[in-house]
């Protein structure tokens, strides 16, 4: 009989985390996976480039309002979330979502990107897609999706 690899297939998991809306259910599935592999989380938070972005706020700011303001959601409303998963780091990135994601993930060897998906369809999906469906389909590390209802 051979032995089983008792080895965690996940040694790394990166949560790119939306700034603007912050989805609960999504949080606790990476913690409780985090928690499972006995692993820590990265938290990605890609603020888009002045110009670019489509929420209010974070564009005006100097990265170091952004630091502090990022800072205060991890504290105030992810961590209660994590019920015991700890964070590895917590990264601000400027930039096109999709490919910051990709490019971290790459850069420090990811594991797995835990993302949500909304399953949105209609004209405004049609024309620019998800970031999760763009991360799925371009990053080289793999992805997971979790539905967001």
């Amino acid at each position: 009989m051979t032995a089983v690899d008792q080895t965690p297939p996940f040694k790394s998991i990166m949560l790119p985390i939306d700034h603007e809306e912050i989805f609960p259910e999504l949080v606790k599935f990476a913690a409780r996976a985090a928690r499972l592999y006995e692993t820590s989380l990265t938290l990605l938070f890609v603020l888009e480039l002045p110009g670019r972005s489509s929420g209010a706020g974070f564009a005006s700011e100097t990265s170091d309002e952004s630091a502090d303001r990022i800072q205060t959601l991890v504290d105030e409303q992810i961590r209660p979330l994590l019920e015991g998963a700890a964070i590895d780091q917590v990264i601000i990135r400027n930039g096109r979502p999709a490919e910051i994601i990709c490019s971290v993930a790459n850069d420090l060897e990811i594991d797995v990107v835990v993302m949500g998906s909304t399953g949105k369809t209609g004209l405004a999906h049609m024309l620019t897609g998800s970031v999760t469906e763009k991360v799925v389909h371009r990053c080289s590390r793999p992805v997971m999706t979790y539905p967001i209802r």
